[in-house]
C-alpha cells in the first residue's frame, strides 16, 4: 500500500499543496466559509500546518467574506426582531468558522443595510 502511495505521489497525482489550495478556492468561493472551518478540513484531511497557511494566504479577506455571507443572509430576515436577526446571523458566521470579533461585524454592517431604522439604538449600534 505505501509503495503505490509512492508512486502516486512521484506521478504528481498526489499533491498536498494543489489539493489544499482547491480546498481553499471551494470553501471560500462557495460557501464563504470562515478561515477556522477552512484550516480545520484541511488538517482533518492530513494536510501540514506550512501548507494549510500558504493556501490560506490565497482565502483573501475573511471580513469581506463574513459581511458578503452575513448580507446574502440578511435580505432574507426583514420580518425578525433585529436581536433575533442577529443573534441568526451570528450563528450561522460562528458554524462557518469566523470567529465571534469578525461575526459581529459582519452582522451588524449587514443588518444595518438589510433592516428599517428603529427609533432609539439597538443592538446594532
Amino acid at each position: 500500500m505505501v509503495t503505490a502511495l509512492e508512486d502516486l505521489q512521484r506521478a504528481g497525482l498526489i499533491e498536498d499543496r494543489r489539493f489544499a489550495a482547491a480546498v481553499v478556492r471551494d470553501q471560500s468561493d462557495r460557501r464563504l466559509a470562515g478561515d477556522r472551518a477552512i484550516r480545520q478540513a484541511l488538517r482533518a484531511k492530513g494536510v501540514s500546518q506550512e501548507i494549510v497557511e500558504e493556501a490560506l494566504s490565497s482565502a483573501g479577506d475573511e471580513l469581506a467574506r463574513a459581511t458578503e455571507l452575513a448580507s446574502r443572509r440578511a435580505a432574507r430576515m426583514a420580518g425578525l426582531p433585529p436581536e433575533a436577526a442577529f443573534r441568526r446571523l451570528f450563528g450561522l458566521l460562528t458554524r462557518r468558522g469566523y470567529g465571534p470579533g469578525t461575526a459581529r461585524e459582519a452582522c451588524s454592517a449587514a443588518l444595518r443595510d438589510a433592516l428599517p431604522p428603529t427609533i432609539g439604538p439597538g443592538p446594532l449600534d
